[in-house]
C-alpha cells in the first residue's frame, strides 16, 4: 500500500503539473492553482502547499521527480529544502539539487539538521557551496572552485 501511494503521490504531482502549465485551474474559475488544490481536490491548505512546491521544483529540477517517484524523498524535505533555497537565495540548479540529495531518506528533523549544517558551511566560506552525497557520506565542494 505505501508503494501504491508513492505512485499515487507522484502521479497526482505529475498532473499539477500540467495543471499549472496550461493554467487549466482557470476554466473551473480558480484565480491559482493553490485555490484549485485546496476547494476543489480537498487537500488541507498544508498538504496542498506542499504538493504545489514539489511540482514546480520538478520542473526546475526534473530529476526530483524521480525521487518522488521511487519513494526517494518526502514531501516535507522538498519543502525544508525549498524554504532554504528561498532563504539563503541559491541560484545554482546544481546546488538545489545537491540539497536535496542531502535531505533524501532522512526524517524531518534529520533533514533540519543537514540544513543547518549546510548554512554554517554557507556562511563561514562565504561562498555557495555545492553538497554532494556520495556513498553515505556528504562531501562539500566549492560552486566557485568547479568554474
Amino acid at each position: 500500500m505505501v508503494a501504491e501511494e508513492r505512485t499515487k503521490t507522484h502521479l497526482i504531482i505529475a498532473n499539477l503539473r500540467e495543471i499549472d502549465r496550461l493554467q487549466l485551474f482557470r476554466d473551473l474559475h480558480y484565480p491559482s492553482l493553490f485555490e484549485y488544490v485546496v476547494h476543489e481536490l480537498g487537500y488541507s491548505e498544508g498538504a496542498a502547499h506542499r504538493r504545489i512546491v514539489a511540482t514546480r521544483m520538478t520542473v526546475e529540477l526534473p530529476a526530483l521527480d524521480k525521487k518522488i517517484e521511487k519513494g526517494e524523498i518526502t514531501l516535507s524535505n522538498i519543502n525544508l529544502v525549498k524554504q532554504f533555497i528561498n532563504k539563503e537565495e541559491i541560484r545554482q540548479p546544481e546546488e538545489k539539487m545537491a540539497l536535496l540529495n542531502l535531505v533524501q531518506g532522512k526524517s524531518g528533523n534529520e533533514a533540519k539538521e543537514e540544513l543547518k549544517k549546510a548554512k554554517v558551511l554557507r556562511q563561514s566560506s562565504g561562498k555557495d557551496v555545492l553538497l554532494e552525497k556520495e556513498e553515505k557520506e556528504v562531501k562539500l565542494h566549492c560552486l566557485i572552485d568547479k568554474k
